[in-house]
């Protein structure tokens, strides 16, 4: 599965990474973990990524956490709201590692490897 796959490749990253079955748990884990960076994708299980990107932006604590959002979707209307309701990347599936990896590395100000 790609979260296993993408989740593995980060933490050979040296990135300390957390992951859920949906959008609820997701965000669950988010307050309590405080982030820096979410990785989410638009079509999750009980709630989908445009309102788990809301509810984060709407949280005094999480609003400052980076948001990646991905999707199999490349319409411009997804990637339109995507911004709009607060994601800071939109990366289109299927993607290579590598831009993942870029895209996190730049909203955390990390130098490549």
């Amino acid at each position: 599965m790609m979260i296993e796959f993408v989740a593995m490749r980060l933490k050979d990253e040296g990135f300390d990474v957390h992951t859920a079955a949906d959008g609820s748990e997701g965000l669950e884990k988010a307050r309590q973990l405080k982030p820096a960076l979410m990785v989410l994708d638009l079509a999750m299980p009980k709630m989908h990524g445009y309102e788990v990107c809301r509810a984060i932006r709407a949280d005094a604590v999480l609003k400052s956490t980076k948001i990646v959002v991905t999707s199999g979707k490349n319409y411009q209307v997804d990637i339109r709201t995507a911004k709009e309701v607060g994601a800071d990347r939109y990366l289109v599936k299927p993607y290579p590692v590598e831009d993942l990896l870029k895209a996190i590395r730049e909203l955390l100000h990390i130098s490549p490897k």
